[in-house]
């Protein structure tokens, strides 16, 4: 009877054991699950995250083939305005120095024509 009941009890706690570790399995195995499902779910959102990053890298990639064309335009403008005004000055000195020579002959025909009629008025008087 002694026996028996040592078997009985011992029957019990291997039961509670049993029922104990298939709980303890069945939450084990609920947290595989649930990690596997996070897992899943984080993979998703990385694959998102790198599509993401793609495009950014295609968008900064074009931005910087266009930063590079608009510098090269600056640099084509500021020597074109470098010639420009370079051709500026160039007319402007022959502006001045044709106004110079204008003037020189301005005086030379006011001096020419004064001689003329100085001639007139001495052949007038002969």
């Amino acid at each position: 009877d002694k026996e028996k009941d040592s078997l009985q009890e011992s029957i019990d706690e291997k039961t509670e054991k049993i029922a104990y570790l298939e709980d303890n399995l069945a939450n084990k195995e609920k947290t595989i699950f649930n990690l596997q499902k996070t897992v899943t779910q984080l993979e998703l959102s990385l694959d998102q995250l790198k599509d993401a990053l793609n495009g950014k890298d295609r968008e900064l990639a074009s931005l910087h083939r266009q930063f590079d064309g608009v510098h090269s335009e600056l640099g084509e403008t500021v020597r074109v305005k470098e010639m420009a005004l370079k051709e500026n000055r160039r007319l402007q000195d022959d502006l001045a120095t044709m106004t110079r020579e204008n003037q020189v002959i301005s005086t030379e025909l006011e001096v020419t024509l004064r001689e003329k009629e100085e001639l007139k008025v001495t052949v007038h008087n002969y």
